[in-house]
Order: structure tokens, then C-alpha cells, then sequence
């Protein structure tokens, strides 16, 4: 449905998983021309697509056709083979990015290599659709963890998430994002397996290779190394000789993935001052959560971020998003006083460890960075988000209006996709 290259960064996404395919080599030289630019078929679809010539209004429209052949496909399909390894002047900026996605998606490139350049992209969003399902499912072992014995609503978080624009939308296109999020969200289970003393040593094990993955996906992976440090450090059923190593292991491993992320990224992310963090906070990231822009693009900010739900859908979600964490809050306090709660103290403690660290770690990179936080960047965590929510608003309805709730729910947020899709995007690109 979404046309070529309309998905954030997807040019510059699939130029990285062309170069490892058509030069059979995985790691390239960042002072070697031949490696930092994208190559010249990257760059002749993107302005028959009409890319090159951008405009950030969210008014500006592409003049795409009604029948099945776009306004420039047979150009784009005309595309000479040798175009793949000729380089053009645009920086190849994903070549600073870990390799692993782009490793896995050769394999569907290669399949369709000798197709058009058309083909070979949706080949590798397929991969990028089959790691939203694998997610979704991870999702759902996640909240059965959370709530045992619960029939329903584990499936009815799932569903949630599954129906999310924004996450239906990246998990569409080609983007090393999807890879983490699946990453990040199979560790969020062995964590809680761990956490909840549900775990074998195989979950240990698994536990190990899925941080080492992670951190050969996407930089800020090393995140997932403080949640551990505080798993092991501060959680009191384990021996103090058993905290004391795995604290020890995760810090030394999380210092060497800080000097990856810093060796990657041009400005000082680990020298600046605290300060500066506080002063972005309320600076930048209270206007970014309570404005639109939040809501905006953890819901539904479509194409290049050019293409939002209606401002009204925003505020809407916004409202209700506030009211589900003040819920939560309040039933975290309750659960603290050994008062009558939905979950469990130790189980709000699960949940929140990971969520802060992963957005406070987001909002130190960002504040010397600058490279926009948007609210898709919480999909990584998108799990815990979702439980913390919808407990939180269970957590003050009688137990048995607890179906009607969760069927209510999963019915619009099904509709909402159903109108992203029909109302936002369609009229978009093809009406």
C-alpha cells in the first residue's frame, strides 16, 4: 500500500542492505568513497519517487496515479543493473549503524536479485512484516507472564499493539528498527522470566545471545546491560556473590558498548554535563510529551512524518493516554501501601525499570545528539507500555466488566487503524 521510499529513512535503510549484497562484505570503511555513498539506483528512484525534491508541509502531495502503474514505475524498472554499485554524492548515513538487520535482509534481496528495484524493496519488507508478527507474538508470552491465569487479556494486549498505526506502519517498510524492537522485546521477556524466578538456565543462555544480538542491531541496545545491572544488583532473592559479578559483568560490558555508541555518533554524547539533561527535559521532552508531537508519532505519523492523523485523533489519544498512567501511578501506590491493587509492587517495579531506563537513555542521546526523538523510538518497550496502561485502567473497573472493556478497546483500536488506512493514508497517495 505504502509506495516506494515512503517510510522514514527506507532509501538510506535499503541502500546499507544493497551494499552488503552487492559487494559480498559486511563492515565498510567510513574513509572510503566507495563505501559512504549511496549507490546511484538508490538515488535515481528516490527522485523519479519525487523525494529529492521534499517539502516538509504536511499539505505537500505527490502526484501519483489511479491506475496500477505509478507515474514513474517504468523509469524505476528501466534502472540498469550497474546503477547498484555506481556510487551517487549522497552520504550513505546507515553504514554507521551495526549490521545485523541488514545481513538478514540480503537474504530476501538475493532472492529477487535479478527482479526491479521495486521488487527487491517490498522482498525486504516482507522480512520487516514477519519481525511485527514475531513481536506481536513476543508480546503476548510477555503478558502472560504478568498476568497469569488471565484467558483474555493477553490476546487483547497483543491486539493492541498489532493495531497501533505507527507500529503497523515501520513494521511495513524496510528499517533496522523492527529488528530491535523484536530484539528488545524477547529480552523484556527473558528479563521478566528471570525477575519473576519463572526461569530455567536455557532462559539464562538465551538470555546472554539475544543481548549479544541486540547490540550487533542498533547502538542503544547497551541500554538493555542497566536493566540488567539493576536486576542483579537490586533484586533480593539473589546471593550478594551473584549480584556483585553480574553487576560487575554488565558494567564492563556496558562501558564497552558506550564507547561503541560514542565512536558512532559526531557529537560528545558521554561528555556532557547532567545539567544539560534537566535543562532538555523541561526544555524539550515535557512539550514533546504533552504537545502533539508524542501522541502524533507513537499513533500515526505516516510517509516521512509528512503525513499525521488529524489533530483532534491526537488529542484524544493524548488525553486518554494521561489519564491510563495517572491510573497506573494510582495503583502503584496502592500496591506499595499493601493496599488492594491490580498488580503486584514487585511487578510495577518489573514493568517501570525497564520503561525509564530505556526513555531516560533516549533522552541523554537525544539532548546532545539532536536527532529528533520521535515517539516510535519507544517501540522497543512498546510491551511494558501497553500492560502499564491497560492495567492501569482495569485496575479501577470491577473485575467482571473486565471483557466488555477489553473487547471495547480492541474494537477501536481496530477501527482506528481501519481509518488511518482509509481516511489518512489512502487519500494520501492515491485519491
Amino acid at each position: 500500500m505504502v509506495p516506494l521510499f515512503e517510510a522514514p529513512d527506507e532509501p538510506v535503510q535499503f541502500d546499507y542492505v544493497q551494499k552488503i549484497a552487492e559487494n559480498n562484505k559486511i563492515f565498510f570503511n567510513k574513509n572510503d568513497r566507495k563505501d559512504i555513498f549511496q549507490s546511484e539506483e538508490i538515488c535515481s528512484a528516490a527522485r523519479y519517487s519525487g523525494l529529492m525534491k521534499f517539502s516538509p508541509s504536511f499539505l505537500n502531495k505527490y502526484n501519483f496515479t489511479l491506475s496500477e502503474t505509478g507515474e514513474h514505475e517504468d523509469e524505476i524498472n528501466r534502472l540498469p543493473p550497474y546503477l547498484r554499485k555506481t556510487n551517487s554524492d549522497i552520504p550513505a548515513i546507515s553504514i554507521q549503524y551495526p549490521p545485523l538487520y541488514y545481513m538478514f535482509a540480503t537474504i530476501p534481496y538475493n532472492m529477487f536479485y535479478n527482479s526491479n528495484l521495486i521488487v527487491r524493496v517490498f522482498a525486504v519488507r516482507m522480512l520487516s512484516l514477519l519481525l511485527g508478527l514475531l513481536t506481536i507474538f513476543m508480546v503476548y508470552e510477555i503478558s502472560g507472564l504478568i498476568f497469569p491465569g488471565q484467558k483474555y487479556l493477553p490476546a487483547a494486549i497483543a491486539l493492541l499493539v498489532s493495531f497501533n498505526p505507527m507500529f503497523t506502519f515501520i513494521s511495513s517498510s524496510v528499517n533496522s528498527d523492527n529488528l530491535l524492537t523484536l530484539f528488545f522485546t524477547i529480552f523484556l521477556y527473558y528479563y521478566a522470566k528471570i525477575f519473576l524466578n519463572k526461569y530455567k538456565t536455557r532462559d539464562i543462555i538465551f538470555l546472554v545471545v539475544i543481548v549479544l544480538l541486540g547490540n550487533f542491531t542498533k547502538q542503544h541496545f547497551a541500554l538493555s546491560l542497566v536493566v540488567l545491572f539493576v536486576l542483579f544488583c537490586f533484586a533480593g532473592k539473589y546471593p550478594l556473590k551473584t549480584r556483585i559479578i553480574a553487576g560487575l559483568s554488565c558494567s564492563a560490558l556496558l562501558f564497552l558498548a558506550a564507547l561503541n555508541l560514542k565512536s558512532n555518533f559526531p557529537a560528545p554524547v558521554f561528555a556532557e554535563k547532567i545539567g544539560s539533561v534537566f535543562r532538555y527535559i523541561y526544555g524539550s521532552f515535557i512539550p514533546f510529551f504533552f504537545g502533539n508531537a508524542l501522541s502524533l508519532s507513537f499513533f500515526g505519523n505516516f510517509g516521512w512524518l509528512n503525513v499525521p492523523i488529524p489533530i483532534w485523533c491526537s488529542r484524544v489519544l493524548l488525553i486518554f493516554t494521561i489519564i491510563f498512567i495517572l491510573l497506573y501511578f494510582y495503583d502503584l501506590v496502592r500496591s506499595y501501601y499493601k493496599k488492594r491493587s491490580f498488580l503486584t509492587f514487585r511487578k510495577h517495579i518489573l514493568l517501570l525499570v525497564p520503561i525509564v531506563i530505556y526513555i531516560l537513555g533516549l533522552i541523554y542521546v537525544d539532548c546532545n545528539v539532536k536527532f529528533g526523538l520521535q515517539g516510535r523510538y519507544f517501540f522497543p518497550v512498546i510491551s511494558f507500555i501497553y500492560i502499564c496502561l491497560i492495567s492501569g485502567l482495569l485496575s479501577v473497573i470491577a473485575g467482571k466488566y473486565h471483557l466488555y472493556i477489553l473487547t471495547a478497546l480492541c474494537l477501536m483500536a481496530v477501527l482506528f487503524n481501519t481509518f488511518c488506512m482509509l481516511i489518512v493514508i489512502l487519500p494520501r497517495y492515491y485519491l
